[in-house]
């Protein structure tokens, strides 16, 4: 599997030009990437869409990476309207332009009914953090919906929320084939949230049953996820109770297990008084696509609303507890470097 993801992560830095290497260790200062490049939509005018992007310090947007589509019938875009960028050589794409700071675009536009009220477009963008930690977000798709005004007015929207709008988008991950092909851009990888969808619930007044949904073709790793308790009053966790996963040989660290499709978790906890409360649990996880990208390690922090306990399950909880012993996981596979000069490997 890790060979895989090399080979996969070597061959995006060297198609996709990414600015550099996540450090795990700094990733807690990337912003996440809706708060990175800020979107704001308005049609000015009929016919006319204005894109306006506000670029936070330390990061740009590619010029050539920001596209715009529709599905919605009777809705026709014309080439997007950018201004010319910044001039920049990048060691493996050669000459690029990129955005700073702000930029602004226009989106022409056709409808085949002039009774249409609003629109809706998906407009995607893929920008860098040009210091240390130096990465390259994955491409990120906003869907807008915008009223369409009557004949000299405009209508002001804010951006539908983000297809990559958790924390979690501050990920070092890139297009699983060269920059700006039709066929890399239908084989994108999911946004995390999307490839793994991680909930909570209270199974019962003293237990916690967690659970990761994952698409077809994607898998998590079990030593490479955790829920730990954040916040609740007299709450302990205790030892979660994996189920039997899927093992896969790695190059790199041998005999690993994995869940694809769906993996439920249950935890026991302890609690001090039996009122109902609400704890809050933090998830860290991390997986891959099979025969392509590995995501850096993910994280979300959930709510769960304990009902009351009796001080019969309360005892009987106390009497069987077994701690949760805390891993020390080795390194992700998903921030490992890799140097270009490595070649591919089979």
């Amino acid at each position: 599997m890790a060979r895989k993801f090399l080979r996969s992560w070597i061959v995006l830095i060297a198609l996709l030009g990414l600015a550099g290497f996540a450090r795990a260790q700094s990733e807690d200062d990337l912003l996440p990437v809706e708060q990175a490049f800020k979107l704001t939509a308005k049609i000015d005018e009929p016919g006319k869409i204005a894109l306006h992007w506000e670029i936070a310090p330390d990061y740009y947007l590619y010029r050539t990476r920001i596209k715009a589509k529709t599905s919605q019938a009777g809705l026709t875009l014309a080439d997007l309207a950018l201004p010319a960028g910044e001039k920049k050589h990048d060691e493996f794409l050669g000459d690029v332009e990129v955005y700073h700071h702000a930029v602004d675009a226009s989106l022409p536009y056709t409808l085949t009914d002039a009774a249409t009220k609003t629109i809706a477009v998906t407009i995607t963008v893929q920008g860098c953090h040009e210091v240390d930690p130096k990465i390259c977000y994955p491409p990120n798709p906003t869907a807008l919906t915008l009223d369409v005004p009557a004949a000299g007015a405009a209508a002001a929207s804010e951006p539908a929320p983000s297809t990559l709008s958790a924390p979690s988008s501050k990920l070092a991950l890139n297009l699983n084939g060269p920059q700006g092909t039709s066929d890399a851009q239908a084989n994108e990888p999911l946004p995390p949230e999307q490839a793994f969808v991680f909930e909570a619930i209270a199974a019962s007044p003293t237990g916690i049953l967690a659970r990761w949904t994952m698409p077809k073709g994607y898998y998590l790793y079990r030593d490479k996820s955790s829920v730990t308790l954040t916040n609740g009053d007299g709450v302990k966790l205790g030892a979660p109770q994996w189920p039997k996963g899927v093992d896969h040989t790695d190059e790199h660290f041998g005999t690993v297990e994995v869940y694809f499709d769906q993996v439920e978790l249950p935890i026991s906890l302890t609690r001090e008084n039996g009122a109902a409360q609400a704890i809050t649990l933090n998830a860290e996880y991390q997986g891959c696509l099979e025969n392509g990208i590995c995501y850096p390690v993910m994280t979300k922090v959930v709510r769960v609303e304990m009902p009351a306990a009796t001080p019969a399950e309360l005892a009987s909880a106390k009497a069987g507890f077994v701690p949760a012993v805390v891993n020390q996981a080795e390194p992700s596979p998903g921030l490992r470097p890799a140097s270009p000069a490595s070649g591919r490997g089979d």
